[in-house]
């Protein structure tokens, strides 16, 4: 068994282009090797700041045969062309020809042995293509070379089997030789094998395993916890980024003046964490601590250097923030929302001002439906957007929400509305408990929603460029959760009537919409275990109000497996089957029923209709049981396609207007 190594070594790579790498090499290679039918047993990828590392262990290495029939020239042919064939193919002998027939015409054939390509020689080929699929979301070109990278590429290591590979990428030549930390060691490093090669590199500072130098910085972390009595604020995301950042993890703790507690939590941690990739600390009160952790390549004789400058960089940091602040509150709330008007929100559709008092109505209107009194805070919620104006916001765009609770707590306002403009980027869980966060937070939802569709932008692919998926699917768990219901329809015609007002024209198709959200939906009912079928029953082409999906698919699946639902479901069945091909809805006629069971299917159609109007999400089974029995006695003892016309029209619009009740509940033909 066959083992191949590939490293490519350059200058430092961002996280997000280590992880793209990884996984579209695994991708690749996995691909390039069903392709050429070579068996293997596990691809390894690894990434650090200065590499990406393909090991394949497990490859198939024998050479196999394979058969290929050559065709020559037609039996009909003269011995001229015969002769030609057999010189040009190699053929000692004719009697190696066989006769094979093909479109209708007979032709002499040869089986000609294939010899399959060595291993390396395959590889060889390939690799050059591999490294050049890779779709880079920001790459680079160097000197007079085509080929791309995320950073400029150092050296390439390629073996397979203790021997190298040889081709050229970017002007680079690959070898057998890798680098080790440049801050340790810069010398050139002979790699003969996986073994050999994640030996060496550990010898020379790299530990090649993200997981391991993520284990390395939580130990160390965990230590520095537990001597000063302090929590660590765990973030995953900012964790996986500093692990990508190092290739051997330096772990130093530093802290800052506790005079800059005068500033909000959330704008310290994320000064700290977001700005500088450092780990922030809490006491066991819940208090945020004044020390911060960072991560280096570098080593520990030069830690107090180290920890001085980073501890300046903070300082600096938080000296800017507190001068954004006291520069922000220079101007009132209702100055900052007119600040809003030179702001566009999507093109062709208003400005930040607008999209406010769009929100501040769709509030409204959401309390009016949840029957929530908001009217004390309801002209403060046009302020919903205003520190999108403010320079804190400007610098630290992720705290957009947050920065204007602080500051309308500076300005005294009520700590509902305050809560309310801090979490309305939220995606907000069931243990909200905050109603004014709930309604500001799902109108600032839909109406996002309600814009990018109405500004003709699609959601394509995999990707989620805008959020509207992860947005559409909060609102959904919120709803649901909540247990709110909220006809999303009802709430885009009071949005097109807001546009209308504000003189702002737009073209929103809601059946469009609407088939996207109950995509959404769909998904995440078939999560919680409901069949597809069932799924789609409940689903309306105009109408889209989640709670009220999400209650029917239950009910619905708790009628479909009762005893009245089996009987109904074979009842239904028959009388689809009739009208398949010919529903008609015409006024049915009571003067032309002949039999008593045309009269009962329409008396309990009828019954059922009323049964939709006071309560379309309640299915009572003893109803459904009663017209499924009059179902049957109908098309047992009732020709419907009888000669009389008018008889025949009446009784095909009473079946078709029975199919038409039941399907207002769910849509019964999808099962």
């Amino acid at each position: 068994m066959s083992e191949f190594l590939l490293e490519v070594y350059g200058e430092e790579i961002p996280s997000s282009a280590q992880l793209l790498a990884e996984k579209e090499l695994k991708v690749s290679f996995a691909n390039f090797l069903k392709n050429e039918k070579i068996d293997f047993s596990l691809i390894e990828t690894y990434s650090t700041p200065r590499r990406i590392t393909v090991i394949i262990n497990g490859l198939e290495k024998k050479v196999t045969e394979s058969i290929k029939e050559i065709r020559g020239p037609s039996t009909s042919a003269d011995n001229k062309a015969l002769e030609g064939f057999v010189k040009s193919q190699g053929i000692k002998s004719k009697k190696l020809l066989f006769k094979k027939e093909k479109n209708g015409k007979e032709y002499f054939f040869f089986e000609k042995k294939i010899q399959q390509k060595p291993l390396f020689e395959i590889f060889q080929e390939e690799i050059f293509s591999i490294l050049s699929s890779i779709k880079w979301k920001k790459s680079m070109r160097w000197s007079s070379f085509n080929e791309k990278w995320s950073r400029p590429i150092k050296s390439i290591l390629c073996l397979l089997d203790k021997k190298i590979i040889n081709f050229d990428y970017a002007g680079v030549k690959s070898d057998n030789f890798t680098y080790g930390n440049y801050h340790y060691f810069k010398k050139k490093i002979k790699c003969n094998d996986s073994k050999n090669y994640k030996k060496n590199l550990k010898n020379y500072f790299v530990i090649l395993n993200k997981e391991e130098r993520i284990k390395i910085i939580e130990r160390e972390l965990k230590k520095f916890c537990e001597k000063n009595k302090l929590n660590l604020n765990y973030d995953k995301e900012l964790m996986s980024r500093v692990s990508d950042s190092v290739e051997w993890p330096n772990v130093f703790f530093g802290s800052f003046d506790e005079a800059f507690f005068n500033l909000p939590d959330f704008l310290l941690k994320t000064i700290i964490s977001e700005k500088q990739d450092n780990f922030t600390f809490k006491k066991k009160n819940g208090n945020l601590s004044n020390f911060f952790s960072f991560v280096s390549n570098l080593e520990l004789n030069k830690k107090k250097n180290l920890i001085f400058g980073n501890q300046n960089v903070l300082t600096a940091r938080f000296k800017d923030a507190k001068f954004f602040i006291e520069e922000d509150n220079k101007t009132k709330f209702s100055q900052k929302a007119k600040k809003l008007s030179s702001i566009i929100f999507y093109n062709d559709l208003g400005t930040l001002l607008d999209r406010s008092k769009r929100i501040q109505q769709l509030c409204l209107k959401i309390s009016e439906i949840i029957k929530l009194d908001i009217s004390k805070n309801f002209e403060n919620l046009l302020y919903s957007n205003v520190d999108l104006t403010t320079e804190l916001v400007r610098e630290y765009p992720s705290l957009q929400g947050l920065v204007g609770g602080f500051y309308a707590k500076l300005l005294g306002f009520d700590k509902e509305i305050c809560d309310a403009f801090s979490y309305q980027y939220e995606f907000l869980n069931d243990n909200v408990e905050n109603d004014l966060v709930l309604v500001l937070s799902i109108s600032q939802k839909i109406d996002s929603i309600f814009g990018f569709f109405a500004s003709e932008k699609k959601v394509s692919g995999s990707g989620d460029p805008f959020g509207i998926r992860r947005m559409v699917l909060s609102v959904i768990n919120l709803l649901i959760h909540k247990k709110i219901s909220l006809n999303f329809s009802l709430l885009f015609s009071v949005l097109i009537n807001i546009y209308k007002n504000q003189n702002i024209k737009i073209k929103f198709d809601k059946s469009k919409v609407v088939e996207f959200l109950n995509k959404r939906i769909e998904i995440l009912l078939l999560e919680k275990g409901f069949r597809p079928n069932l799924i789609k029953s409940c689903l309306q082409k105009e109408d889209f109000n989640p709670l009220s999906i999400y209650v029917k698919v239950g009910r619905f699946k708790e009628f479909i497996h009762s005893k009245e639902g089996e009987d109904f479901m074979k009842s239904y069945k028959r009388l689809e089957s009739i009208i398949s091909e010919k529903e008609i809805y015409k006024d049915i006629d009571k003067n032309l029923f002949q039999n008593i069971e045309e009269e009962k299917l329409h008396l309990d159609t009828l019954s059922l209709k009323e049964d939709y109007i006071k309560n379309s999400e309640v299915l009572n089974k003893k109803s459904f049981y009663k017209l499924s029995k009059s179902i049957n006695n109908f098309l047992d003892n009732v020709m419907v396609n009888v000669s009389d016309t008018k008889i025949k029209t009446n009784r095909f619009s009473l079946l078709s207007d029975c199919k038409k009740t039941v399907n207002n509940f769910f849509n019964f033909s999808a099962l």
